[in-house]
């Protein structure tokens, strides 16, 4: 048998804790005001075992607001299966032709991280375990599959992409909970047998990673499209355009061969994510812009100064550019420009935003046509409702009866059925109703009156 033990706690600045210093971090006060979950983890995850802790209550609150943001997981989660009266004895075997892209991504990355934990206890880099454990549950399933998979699971029935979903959750938290067992054993139990009817999470066996559902290929190209889908919004960002508004197209202009396969797989989860109607790849024509550099032009032509600057603008900017980058200058009509006296600028064409990431370039078209326009509007009349449902304190099983009164009648009708199917509304008005609970709100200078009434 083998016994890894910690080396010394210090202070976080590295002193040794003493009474005379004042210094000293009781680990019963850790453990009263975080749990003995979060105090187990976080001795794990701060440093490996054979290194000397600095104690950081800072770190402690991070490693807490994991756990809070695993335990708000794990309830979105459940609370719709509860509502569904979903079976958690239905195998994964049952809906595997069902599983789209995003649940084959976070069952190869959980099975990816069993095998990468199995391995870290066999060589006993331990601290490493809490680390990916932490990654996963910030970036992988909360940020991620959770947030791709949120509209799969307010659908009516028992759609089979709802049941698919429940089904690779359900797989995700029963491997994550085993994960994790032997660091933070309560809050593993408590979810564990939320699912599982046995007598204990720590009386089962482990179990062990599954190659066959491992794609590392799956997982390195999603990995591509978050660089992407990130680049996006920042472009979006940049335009002031809200997320909600949908956009006509966004151009992915890159060589890399990578990122080329990564946008063709996965361009749907693309498209949702970015609220874009087409994805593309190809290449954005920039406009070249030649400007004059004073500071060189002067002193190196003097008088002729202002001539040559009127000369810049009467020749083309790509032939100046090729001829500068092929002979190291430029004979402008007698006048010798070297690199120094001129700068390069690409314009954007009228109507895109541009953002990079990691080897490419992604074109945002920022034009709204009308249809857009009546979608994005439908879009943030449904946040409203959305909004003033949860003012109500209804539960989200409730259906309930709405108006919206303004001047996009036309445009919300277009979208009608989106509109109630969203906001769980059995009837859409268009006209006041003093029976409802009402609220007026500006949305981009316009005034929309909107009204709900619990359906009896």
């Amino acid at each position: 048998k083998q016994v890894l033990m910690n080396d010394f706690v210090l202070d976080q600045y590295g002193q040794k804790m003493s009474k005379s210093l004042g210094n000293v971090v009781d680990p019963k006060e850790v453990i009263a005001k975080y749990g003995a979950d979060v105090t187990r983890f976080y001795l794990l995850w701060e440093i490996a075992p054979w290194d000397k802790l600095k104690f950081n209550w800072e770190n402690v609150e991070s490693v807490s607001r994991t756990f809070n943001i695993l335990w708000n997981a794990y309830k979105f989660v459940t609370l719709y299966m509860s509502l569904d009266k979903f079976d958690v004895n239905t195998p994964l075997s049952e809906v595997k032709k069902s599983l789209r892209d995003e649940d084959k991504w976070i069952l190869s990355r959980i099975n990816t991280l069993t095998k990468e934990t199995e391995d870290n206890f066999d060589t006993l880099d331990l601290h490493l375990i809490p680390r990916k454990l932490k990654e996963f549950i910030l970036e992988d399933l909360s940020r991620w599959y959770i947030r791709l998979v949120r509209e799969r699971m307010w659908l009516e029935g028992d759609d089979r992409e709802k049941i698919s979903a429940y089904v690779t959750s359900l797989y995700v938290f029963k491997r994550l909970t085993k994960l994790l067992a032997p660091i933070s054993p309560f809050i593993s139990e408590e979810i564990y047998k939320n699912f599982i009817e046995e007598p204990s999470i720590h009386l089962s066996n482990w179990d062990k990673h599954d190659t066959s559902l491992i794609d590392s290929e799956l997982e390195a190209n999603m990995s591509i499209i978050r660089t992407i889908i990130e680049g996006t919004l920042h472009a979006r960002q940049k335009a002031g355009i809200k997320l909600r508004w949908p956009m006509s197209k966004a151009i992915v202009e890159t060589q890399d061969k990578n990122v080329i396969k990564a946008v063709n797989t996965l361009s749907e989860i693309i498209k949702k994510q970015i609220n874009v109607k087409e994805i593309v790849l190809g290449e954005v024509v920039q406009e070249l812009e030649i400007l004059p550099n004073h500071k060189s032009l002067g002193p190196k032509f003097k008088g002729d100064a202002k001539k040559v600057v009127e000369l810049l603008k009467t020749h083309n900017p790509c032939i100046i550019k090729s001829g500068l980058e092929k002979e190291g200058f430029f004979d402008l009509d007698g006048f010798k420009i070297s690199p120094e006296d001129v700068n390069f600028n690409y314009l954007l064409p009228k109507g895109y935003e541009l953002s990079e990431f990691e080897n490419g370039r992604i074109y945002l078209y920022t034009e709204i046509t009308e249809e857009l326009k009546s979608e994005a509007i439908a879009r943030e009349v449904i946040r409203r409702i959305q909004e003033m449902r949860k003012q109500a304190d209804l539960n989200v099983e409730e259906y309930i009866h709405s108006y919206v009164q303004s001047s996009f009648e036309k445009e919300l009708k277009q979208h009608q059925d989106y509109i109630k199917r969203e906001t769980r509304s059995k009837t859409l008005l268009f006209s006041k109703d003093n029976t409802f609970i009402e609220k007026e709100w500006d949305i981009d200078g316009d005034k929309f009156l909107i009204g709900i009434k619990k359906l009896n």
